[in-house]
């Protein structure tokens, strides 16, 4: 139905004759509005309300899709990267006072480096597996170009189209 609406939407265009549509290009249907201003989503919803209401049922399918949007990867990488850049002043500290044989940033701050590396270890690893997460969704969406921030920005794009009131 949406490569359909697609295709007629763009029909004396060189995109109006596609044989699939991209998964990231969903969200052009949600801003694309009619001169009754109805979005073409809005149509493709109220015309599978009436003809065909169990295709609509695909969001109990996503419903992990929630969570997933929640997942800002330009904010995640910006926070790990002031993560980093903080655990490396810190531990410059340290040997500042190791070089002048001072013990201060040991005796005070020693504990909370140890449980912050620690825990700064842990986030690096989920980290880790939250990229090769979204590079497998990727590829199984046949998008293996998708950066992690573009399928962040789908699973947010599928969480504000699961989440739309249908318009009968």
């Amino acid at each position: 139905i949406i490569l359909v609406v697609g295709n007629k939407l763009n029909q004396n265009q060189k995109q109006g004759d596609s044989a699939a549509i991209r998964l990231k290009d969903l969200e052009k249907f949600a801003i694309t509005k009619s001169n009754m201003g109805d979005t073409a989503l809005e149509y493709m919803v109220r015309h599978l309300l009436r003809k065909k209401p169990d295709l609509l049922s695909v969001v109990k399918d996503l419903a992990s899709v929630p969570l997933a949007a929640k997942i800002n990867m330009d904010v995640a990488k910006s926070d790990k990267k002031k993560l980093t850049q903080g655990l490396a002043a810190l531990e410059k500290e340290f040997e500042k006072d190791e070089e002048v044989g001072d013990d201060y940033f040991e005796t005070s701050l020693g504990a909370f480096k140890d449980k912050a590396t620690m825990l700064f270890d842990a986030f690096e690893d989920k980290f880790q597996a939250t990229m090769e997460s979204f590079k497998t969704v990727a590829e199984f969406l046949l998008e293996p170009d998708m950066s992690p921030e573009e399928v962040s920005y789908l699973f947010f794009v599928l969480y504000t189209l699961c989440m739309m009131k249908p318009l009968v």
